[in-house]
């Protein structure tokens, strides 16, 4: 405990706040500071010092969290041996007072709304691709996974693991894929990087480093703590601690800041890295404090390592500087140099490490249509035309006086036509067509949105000039988003675009338009204090209304923990492994247990390889189970049922089946959602041992480890202890192994279900090499249905060296329209068993 309590201040407090002590930069105006920023700067510079010391050890392949600790040690000993005496504010410092119980209660509140974190260490989406890179990065110490499994596999082999090119833009960056959001760069050294870039990664391995896996997955809930912080101290310079402290609440209990709170994604580090970014640059641009020039320049620089997006940011940040010309202000030196060592370095970490991942970017730029490019190109001529003009003194005033107000309503008519007037058509998809309305009826309240454009509006008026670079940023994302939200429209997926800058934004504008004028001194005379109180008042209702709208939506999914129970599951599975076997796991086409692989592999340590098809060339899998015998003691195979093995040349004995459930929320396609699901993982684990078996009667339990011999059947299911089932789609096979010679019949156990009147009758129609073999009216309870088989049909099955799959058809009926239930399949016949003799 004291060991990550004395690491935890070592990473997160004490660099920065000996950086923020040193008597350079005119230190006595910093000291001047409210007590409570001073704080927040402290542990802001800390974390991107922290954040650039671990990315530059990471990418030279010798990142260790003690070494981390040593270096922040080494650095904070050498500023106080230089320094010493004049490490101590001068007497100017101001003293906490009041104010600062705004941050306390804010940090009190996220304590109490942002934990447990989910157990998110799954593969298949993007959670589960950050949450292994850490752990990657904490146990290898490099942004390059060496997956000495993936070098070890013959040429030869390598097609039954490495998955095809998902995308012809990323063909020449990768030569495909080893896990879902994993590309393989170089498959003779085993060289695999994860799809995102590190600087979330690199603080879910600081996270491990102070508390294992309950640390790695607690930090997005500290980012989401500081993001909040961030937009207190952002508001409190621009427009008041009353509205900002109104802002900060309403994004501390606002429903998608807590669920991504609990949930590892990245949007969270990106809303803090900007929004202390965007003000220390007003700090430095504007306020003219030099000290925050390298300051906002690192923190918006290291804004490239966390989502490429970042650069609509940057952009704005840099037509901030160009256009404050208006306002007698010139680009400072302070910011600029390092603002540009940045953004080179950012460009040589994405074309060495990261070349898969901007593969797309250039992709996407490279299909312009002429009529962007013509947008692109008038932009940068009006760009370059101000800037021009703007040197005229008189073009300057004008510039300076309308272009806050231009820039409001350019953005009320953008609003007004994206929420009454936008339709979709032609290549405009619905979710794009809606997304402003989209995010005003989910996540703000249409009146909301109507108080955030009035807050938005004032604030140009009053302070434009205060912030240019922050409302810049925030029109530039808006209209990115708004015009098309680029992602699929599954909720609370797609809410994560307004999460680092539209969504704290918005609240903060609506601050503003409640306590609009309540941060001026209250007033002496009778009637304005009236006046002031009953402006509080409304503003205070109105709030009060929003936030119990927000909080209502929360409650929904304050005591859900998403995958709880996950980790254990995992660890059990892992400790049936030891460190010389090699398991196989049935590919994405086939099963949700690839996300299983992603963990044992990256996170447990384990040897594990997923099929890159469900059907697998026979010789070429025979050939490598024959290598894999060689390099490790045991081979074994998980799948849940839908791969073809050659079965008949390469014997499997059962180990052990397994089916578990975890919660998880629900989903939804352009829908709110509401309630919590589970899913399900179903599986069978298998031993590859040596053929010895003879042919004989086939005979199938299905339901009890069948899993490599049943394609296109649901999870396995059972009525008792001694009735196992599964159901069957509208075409589902059996795999025959080792049919003997003479087989006459095919019986098949099997039962309608209790299909309703309201559905048609059920019937299978069964079938063996495209041969027919008849067709039977299924009723209720479990009764053998036989078919007879050809001589010449029987003949192939006795010769046979391969699988042939008995293919059972058959019509299927969805219980969700037929009985308003929440099972969603569509259900043929329930099969019990499989008989061929």
């Amino acid at each position: 405990m004291l060991y990550s309590l004395f690491s935890l201040i070592l990473v997160a407090y004490l660099p920065g706040a000996l950086v923020f002590r040193l008597p350079t930069f005119e230190r006595e105006r910093r000291e001047r500071l409210a007590a409570e920023e001073r704080v927040f700067w402290a542990i802001i510079i800390s974390i991107a010092i922290s954040s650039t010391i671990a990315l530059a050890l990471a990418w030279l392949e010798f990142y260790r969290f003690e070494r981390l600790l040593l270096i922040n040690g080494f650095l904070s000993g050498v500023i106080v041996a230089l320094f010493r005496q004049g490490l101590r504010f001068e007497g100017s410092a101001r003293l906490p007072n009041g104010t600062a119980l705004a941050p306390i209660a804010l940090i009190c509140l996220g304590i109490w709304l942002y934990f447990p974190p989910a157990e998110y260490l799954m593969g298949g989406k993007d959670p589960g691709v950050y949450m292994n890179e850490g752990l990657q990065i904490a146990q290898s110490g490099s942004l390059v996974i060496t997956d000495s499994l993936l070098a070890s596999l013959p040429s030869e082999s390598r097609d039954l693991f490495i998955s095809e090119q998902p995308k012809s833009g990323t063909q020449a960056a990768h030569t495909g894929l080893r896990f879902m959001g994993y590309f393989v760069t170089d498959p003779d050294s085993g060289s695999v990087v994860g799809q995102f870039p590190h600087l979330y990664p690199i603080w879910i391995a600081i996270g491990y480093g102070l508390d294992s896996i309950d640390g790695a997955r607690a930090i997005v809930g500290v980012w989401a703590i500081l993001g909040v912080l961030a937009l207190y101290f952002l508001g409190a310079r621009l427009v008041g601690t009353i509205p900002a402290l109104i802002g900060a609440l309403l994004l501390s209990i606002h429903v998608i800041q807590i669920w991504y709170s609990r949930y590892p994604n990245s949007e969270l580090v990106l809303q803090t890295v900007l929004l202390a970014g965007l003000l220390a640059f007003a700090r430095a641009y504007v306020d003219e404090l030099e000290f925050f020039g390298p300051v906002a320049a690192t923190l918006l620089g290291l804004s490239m390592f966390v989502r490429f997006p970042a650069v609509l940011c940057l952009i704005a940040v840099v037509g901030a500087m160009l256009i404050s010309t208006a306002d007698n202000r010139r680009p400072r030196i302070s910011f600029l140099a390092p603002f540009v060592m940045w953004q080179m370095v950012a460009g040589l970490y994405f074309f060495t490490i990261l070349k898969p991942y901007v593969a797309l970017p250039i992709e996407f730029v490279k299909n312009l249509t002429p009529s962007h490019i013509g947008l692109l190109v008038l932009g940068l001529l009006v760009t370059i035309f101000l800037c021009v003009s703007i040197q005229y003194k008189s073009v300057k005033i004008r510039v300076h006086s309308w272009l806050p107000t231009i820039l409001g309503l350019v953005v009320c008519c953008g609003a007004i036509y994206a929420y009454f007037f936008r339709t979709p058509g032609g290549l405009l998809a619905p979710h794009d067509a809606f997304a402003l309305r989209t995010y005003a009826l989910y996540y703000l309240n249409p009146y909301g949105l109507v108080a955030a454009l009035l807050g938005l509006v004032i604030v140009m008026r009053r302070s434009f000039w205060q912030a240019p670079a922050l409302l810049l940023t925030t029109i530039t994302v808006a209209f990115f988003y708004f015009y098309k939200i680029r992602i699929v429209p599954e909720h609370f997926w797609m809410a994560r675009r307004f999460l680092p800058i539209i969504l704290p934004m918005s609240l903060l504008f609506i601050g503003v338009v409640a306590f609009s004028g309540t941060h001026r001194t209250f007033p002496r005379e009778r009637q304005a204090r009236l006046r002031y109180l009953a402006r509080f008042a409304i503003g205070l209702t109105f709030v009060a209304l929003l936030g119990r709208q927000y909080v209502t939506a929360s409650s929904q999914i304050m005591n859900h923990v998403e995958y709880e129970g996950l980790i254990p599951r995992l660890e059990r599975i892992a400790e049936t492994f030891t460190a010389d076997d090699l398991i196989i796991v049935e590919s994405r086409a086939a099963s949700d247990l690839h996300v299983l692989a992603l963990p044992l592999a990256y996170t447990y340590e384990k040897n594990v390889l997923v099929l890159s098809t469900p059907q697998p060339d026979e010789l070429t899998f025979q050939e490598f189970i024959k290598w894999g015998h060689t390099h490790y003691q045991d081979i074994y195979f998980l799948g849940g049922g839908g791969t073809r093995l050659p079965v008949n040349t390469i014997a499997v004995e059962p180990v052990l089946s397994d089916r578990f459930q975890i919660p998880e929320y629900e989903s939804s396609l352009n829908k709110y959602p509401t309630e919590v699901r589970f899913k399900e993982f179903d599986f069978g684990l298998y031993k590859f041992v040596p053929v010895t078996r003879e042919r004989q009667p086939f005979v199938l339990d299905v339901g009890w480890m069948d899993d490599l011999q049943v394609v296109q059947f649901y999870a396995k299911e059972a009525l008792s202890e001694d009735v196992t089932f599964r159901w069957s789609s509208k075409q589902s096979s059996v795999s025959i192994i080792n049919a003997p010679p003479g087989s006459h019949q095919v019986t098949i156990w099997a039962s309608d279900g209790g299909r309703p009147a309201s559905e048609e009758p059920a019937y299978i129609a069964v079938s063996i090499n495209d041969v027919k073999l008849g067709q039977a009216l299924v009723t209720t309870g479990f009764l053998p249905y036989t078919f007879a088989i050809p001589p010449n049909v029987a003949a192939d099955l006795g010769k046979a060296t391969t699988q042939i799959p008995l293919f059972i058809e058959g019509n299927t009926w969805n219980p969700s329209k037929t009985l308003s239930t929440t099972d969603d399949r569509e259900l043929g016949v329930m099969i019990d068993r499989v008989e061929i003799r």
